[in-house]
Order: C-alpha cells, then structure tokens, then sequence
C-alpha cells in the first residue's frame, strides 16, 4: 500500500495498493481524533499557529475534497477502486459551511459518476454509514460500475438510531406501550381511576347534604350538624392519591428504559445488512474474514466484464453498459 496526499486532511487515507497483485485504488477513513496545524502566516507578525482537533468518520471540506482528487487521480489510471465506507456524515458547522463542504462533496459525487472502473463500496466490521455520507457513496450514483457490500456486523442507514427513535417512537409512545404491556401499571391506573371515582360519588353524596341541609328553616340547621357530630369531618382522600401518583411515577422510571432500548434494538434490525439486501441496496454480504478472496475475483470478473462492454459499446453507441454487457453474454 502506498499512501497519496498523506500530510494532508489526515481524516481520510487514500492510496493506491495491489489485492493479490491486482493494482487497485483505495479510499479509507480514520476513526480516531486527528490534529491539524494551520502555520503562521510570515506575512502577518501578529498571525500564530492555530491546532484544530477534528473527529474521525466525518467528510470536512478538505478531506471531501482529497477524496474527490484522489478520485479523479484514480480513474485517470484506470484503476478499480475499493471505498472502506465508515463515516457518519459531513461536518455541519458554520464554519465549514463558509469553507464549501457541500461542494466539495459534490466533488465526490460528480468523479463518481464519471469512473468508468468498477468501484466496490465496502462497510468493514463495526462501520457505519450514515446522512449525507451514504447520499455520496449510494451506488445509484453511478449504477453500472458501483456495487455496495457490507459485514454482517456493520450498519447502516440516513439517521442514528437514537435519531430515528427519537422521530418515530417517542415518550408518549413509550408510555402508551407500557400501560399496555406492563402489569404493575395497569393494576395502578385501575386503582387510581377506582379511588378517583370512589372519591366523586363520595363528593356528589356529600353535595346532596349540603342542599338538603340549606332546605331547611334556620332553626334546624343547627340541630343537624349537632346530630352530625364528628362525621361531618371528613377524611381526606388527597394523601391516597398522591402516593398513588408517586407509585406510578415510580413505575414508569423503571421501565421505560427497558421499552426505549427494545425500541431501539427493534430500529437496528432495520439498519443490518439482511436487511439492507433484501431492500436491494447492497449487492452482498461479505465476511471480513473472506473478503480479500471474494473481492480479488469479484473485481477480477468485472474489470473484464467492461472491458468487454466498453468494446460493444464503441461499435454500437446507442447501447448504455447494461445493454452492452447483455450481448457480451448472449
């Protein structure tokens, strides 16, 4: 492997390599925290060096554009190329916003579609791709020459999965599903709907009273509370229901979280790659552990493949390279 543009925009490795002696181009990401050093200007005496920390898995302006160079570099030498996906998006600052990172990443788009080598777009163990990053490396970019694989322990999808469960299983649907599923929760809403009625026709009854009570001349009034003595001081249902309350409170703090993680695991199975290629988004699932072999023969059958579609295509222009390479086969 020998490594291009190394000094710079350090968040992605690019180079050329050989996969069992097969000349290929290789475009990989760091995962760790990276240092950048901006020098003084000589010009300005009042100017110092500036060290910026920047995150690995993330696409900024300049390594959006080293991408994009090494690219083109690479399809200039009719190289196939291998993309070890695992970034988790551009950087949204502002500050890179004022840097162009979104045209730099359309860079990447634009010498994609223009490859005209087979390009293999590989999520490696425990990668993940996510937002604009997958919009980038989408094979649909260029659909003939691109093909997605994946690990079986990688991921991948538009949002995290905290995000998606955030969007579309939120609190109030946590709890709706726990008063559904969670026994100890309905035997307290059932006692706490039950002491909330018990507590009305208590009041209504002792509204009757009160009527009646006003009914009669002035003289009796006070004959009737004497008869009444102490049962006119009712006990208070207040402290029953606040404790009530507090149980289901309670209740709900513990297991809630037990639901929001079900909830996300549930969010997960969508981004695995069984998934992802039933829905037809990568081509197949290939092993770590066997990938070297399996790419070495897949990217040695499709270079010769359009090869062989490039020389249809010359003699008959009109066919795209779907077309093409269905005559190769016929």
């Amino acid at each position: 492997f020998m490594e291009l543009m190394e000094g710079w925009a350090k968040t992605v490795i690019c180079g050329r390599a050989r996969l069992g002696g097969m000349p290929v181009g290789v475009i990989a990401v760091t995962t760790k925290m990276v240092e950048e050093v901006l020098p003084a200007d000589p010009a300005m005496p009042d100017s110092k060096e500036i060290v910026s920390v920047k995150a690995g898995q993330v696409w900024y302006p300049d390594s959006a554009f080293k991408t994009a160079q090494a690219i083109r570099d690479m399809n200039s030498e009719d190289l196939p190329l291998i993309i070890f996906a695992n970034w988790r998006g551009f950087s949204g600052g502002m500050r890179d916003m004022f840097d162009q990172v979104l045209k730099f990443g359309s860079y990447i788009v634009d010498a994609l579609v223009a490859y005209e080598q087979p390009i293999s777009v590989y999520l490696p163990p425990h990668a993940t791709l996510r937002g604009g990053a997958w919009v980038v490396v989408d094979s649909l970019i260029n659909p003939y020459f691109m093909q997605m694989y994946a690990d079986p322990r990688a991921r991948g999808g538009i949002l995290e999965v905290e995000a998606t469960c955030g969007i579309k299983f939120r609190r109030k649907d946590e709890l709706l599903t726990a008063y559904r599923l969670d026994n100890t929760l309905q035997s307290l809403k059932s006692k706490l709907e039950s002491h909330t009625n018990k507590n009305n026709s208590k009041g209504d009854s002792s509204k009757s009273e009160v009527d009646a009570k006003q009914q009669l001349p002035p003289r009796h009034i006070s004959a009737a509370n004497g008869a009444a003595g102490s049962t006119t001081v009712a006990e208070t249902p207040v402290a029953g229901k606040q404790e009530l309350l507090q149980e289901i409170r309670d209740r709900e703090q513990k297991v809630l979280p037990s639901f929001h993680q079900a909830a996300a695991m549930f969010v997960d199975l969508h981004d695995t790659p069984g998934r992802m290629k039933a829905k037809g988004i990568i081509n197949e699932i290939v092993p770590w552990e066997s990938s070297r072999k399996y790419f070495y023969w897949n990217i040695r059958r499709r270079c010769q493949m359009a090869r062989l579609a490039k020389l249809v295509k010359e003699a008959l222009p009109s066919l795209d390279f779907f077309n093409a390479e269905k005559r190769v086969k016929e």
